[in-house]
C-alpha cells in the first residue's frame, strides 16, 4: 500500500501585523511591476509527493522537537511501505527539524570540502549555508549552484534569495522568482512557496496578486513553516486573497506561536489583553 494512499485520498508591527517577509530589503507593496507575470503556470499548482508527506508529518515532527516520540504506524498505517517512501519520510523529517544546517566553524567546513564526493548535494548546501552565515556570499552562491544542479530544492531557494538581494550575484528579482518556481516544482519546497507567495503579495518582481500569494502561502504553512503560518493569520485577519475570518486567523497565529515565532506570540498577547 502506498504511503500516499495511506495519507491522502486525492514597530506597530505587533498591534497591526503585516505580512512578514524573509527579507529586510522589501520596500513595501507596489501596485505595479516592471515585469510581465510569466511566472505563474499550472506546474505551480501541482502538489508533489514530498509536499503531501510534509502536510501530514509536521505535527509529528513538532512532537519530536519537544522530545516526544510517536508510532511510525501513525504516519505509515499498517500497510507495506517501500524503501523509497521511508527515505522520503526521513529526509522530510530531517529538514523540518533542522531546515538550515551549518558547520560550527570554517575549519570544519574546509574539512568537509576536502572530503566531499561529487554528488552530495546536501553537504554542498550545508557548506553554502555556512559561507552565507559568514557573509561570504560569492562562495555560498557557487556551492548553491552545484547543489541546485543536482536537484536540491533548498539550494534553488537559497539561490533565489541570493538573486533577490544581490548577495554574491548581480541582483535580479526576475531570476529570483524563477528559482523559487523551480524549487516549488521540484518538491514543493516550503521556503520557496513562502518566498514566491511574498513576491505576489508585495508585487515584488511580479504584479500583485493576493489570490496567488494566498495559495502559495497556505501550502507553505501546511508544511509547518512558522513564518508562513503567521502570514496566513495576517491574510485571514485582513481578508487578503481570502474572505476575512478572525477565527481562522487566530488558528494560524496560534500554530506559528507554538513554534516560537515572536511576531505571532506578540500579536496573540496583545489580542488577549484587548479581549479580556
Amino acid at each position: 500500500m502506498s504511503i500516499i494512499k495511506n495519507l491522502f485520498g486525492k514597530g506597530k508591527h505587533e498591534e497591526n501585523p503585516d505580512v512578514a517577509s524573509t527579507s529586510k530589503y522589501v520596500k513595501g507593496e507596489k501596485e505595479e511591476s516592471a515585469f510581465v507575470d510569466n511566472v505563474w503556470d499550472p506546474s505551480l499548482e501541482e502538489i508533489s509527493e514530498h509536499e503531501k508527506i510534509r502536510y501530514t508529518i509536521f505535527d509529528y515532527v513538532g512532537k519530536l522537537k519537544n522530545g516526544e516520540g510517536f508510532d511510525a504506524e501513525d504516519i505509515f498505517g499498517k500497510g507495506n511501505v517501500s524503501v523509497d517512501e521511508y527515505i522520503i519520510f526521513l529526509e522530510v523529517s530531517t529538514r523540518l527539524v533542522n531546515p538550515y544546517p551549518m558547520y560550527e566553524s570554517l575549519e570544519e567546513l574546509l574539512e568537509s570540502e576536502s572530503n566531499l564526493k561529487g554528488d552530495e548535494a546536501g553537504i554542498m548546501c550545508k557548506i553554502a549555508n555556512t559561507y552565507l552565515m559568514h557573509r561570504k556570499y560569492a562562495d555560498a552562491v557557487q556551492w548553491y549552484l552545484k547543489a541546485a544542479e543536482l536537484g536540491d530544492s533548498d539550494a534553488m531557494c537559497r539561490l533565489g534569495g541570493s538573486y533577490q538581494h544581490g548577495n554574491g550575484v548581480e541582483q535580479s528579482i526576475e531570476k529570483a522568482v524563477q528559482m523559487y518556481k523551480k524549487a516549488i516544482i521540484t518538491d514543493g519546497n516550503a521556503d520557496a512557496l513562502l518566498d514566491l507567495g511574498l513576491c505576489y503579495l508585495q508585487a515584488n518582481g511580479v504584479p500583485r496578486n493576493d489570490a496567488h500569494g494566498f495559495f502559495l502561502m497556505e501550502r507553505s504553512a501546511k508544511q509547518g513553516n512558522m513564518l508562513a503560518q503567521y502570514n496566513m493569520g495576517v491574510l485571514y485577519k485582513d481578508g487578503r486573497g481570502v474572505e476575512q475570518n478572525m477565527e481562522e486567523a487566530l488558528r494560524w497565529f496560534h500554530l506559528s506561536a507554538a513554534q516560537g515565532y515572536e511576531l505571532a506570540v506578540n500579536f496573540l498577547r496583545l489580542y488577549d489583553n484587548r479581549n479580556r
